[in-house]
């Protein structure tokens, strides 16, 4: 199904030829610190195995992470000439990602069906305090400096159903591909998220968050394996209808979790 304002080019899984995971870099003044490394070499594992897309010359299952891992620090090693450490991500209570750097970086790993692989760098700007020293921090000064992200609450649209949305059959969304579908014209509206249904108007993710609704649940609908949900514990999974949201918040790797408000008027089709 097509739709006139978000542009896609993925329908079905033969159209699936090159995969995407981003995960969050924090740089210090001696040391460039990977998270997740693990997790987003295990789910992208499972889609280069399940779509049949080839693998590396020379390289099987068992060595695919040691792989990606001296891939991605051949090339952070080069552009910041600096050691380079892999590590999880800590959450404290309220589920906010523990950080020891205001310098925070997106690493966009792309690897194609014929195992060609890119690797991209760049600041991570989304919501961070312009106004913070680009300085190596304590990690209780850290904390102070995220602590006005986290103050924030985005403005989020929910899609109509004749605007987007998706098929919960059609396998393609179990994979994160690329391209994904272009959200640009409500996203230029002014709105920080835009999230999406199913064809049973049930809440199912963002265009890059994963969903958090009523303090301990998750969509139901989902059906990415998202690595910030799988490590946040005692989530539930349930169905999950815009009208009876009482409190939502979103999570990725890079932004942690933020409060969300969504606009209950006029959103279904």
């Amino acid at each position: 199904m097509k739709f006139e304002k978000v542009p896609q080019q993925v329908f079905k899984l033969k159209d699936i030829k090159s995969l995407v995971e981003t995960l969050r870099v924090e740089i210090n003044e001696d040391v460039v610190i990977v998270f997740d490394l693990e997790d987003h070499s295990q789910r992208l594992l499972k889609s280069i195995t399940e779509l049949n897309f080839k693998f590396p010359k020379n390289i099987c299952k068992d060595d695919f992470n040691l792989f990606l891992m001296n891939q991605i620090k051949n090339k952070l090693q080069y552009d910041f000439h600096r050691a380079v450490s892999f590590t999880k991500s800590q959450r404290k209570k309220n589920l906010q990602l523990m950080r020891f750097s205001d310098e925070i970086y997106k690493l966009r790993l792309i690897y194609s069906n014929e195992a060609f692989i890119d690797i991209s760098i760049e600041p991570y700007l989304r919501d961070l305090n312009d106004a913070s020293p680009k300085i190596l921090l304590t990690s209780q000064q850290a904390d102070e400096v995220f602590a006005s992200t986290q103050n924030k609450t985005w403005e989020v649209l929910v899609l109509k159903k004749d605007e987007f949305h998706i098929e919960s059959t059609n396998p393609i969304w179990q994979y994160k591909f690329l391209p994904r579908p272009d959200f640009s014209y409500f996203l230029n509206q002014g709105y920080d998220e835009v999230l999406w249904l199913d064809e049973n108007e049930n809440l199912c993710e963002g265009s890059f968050t994963a969903i958090i609704f009523d303090g301990n649940k998750t969509p139901l609908a989902n059906n990415l394996p998202s690595i910030s949900i799988k490590q946040i514990h005692n989530l539930t999974k349930a169905q999950c209808k815009v009208d009876s949201l009482e409190k939502l918040q979103l999570v990725n790797s890079l932004i942690g979790v933020v409060d969300a408000s969504v606009e209950k008027s006029g959103l279904l089709a």
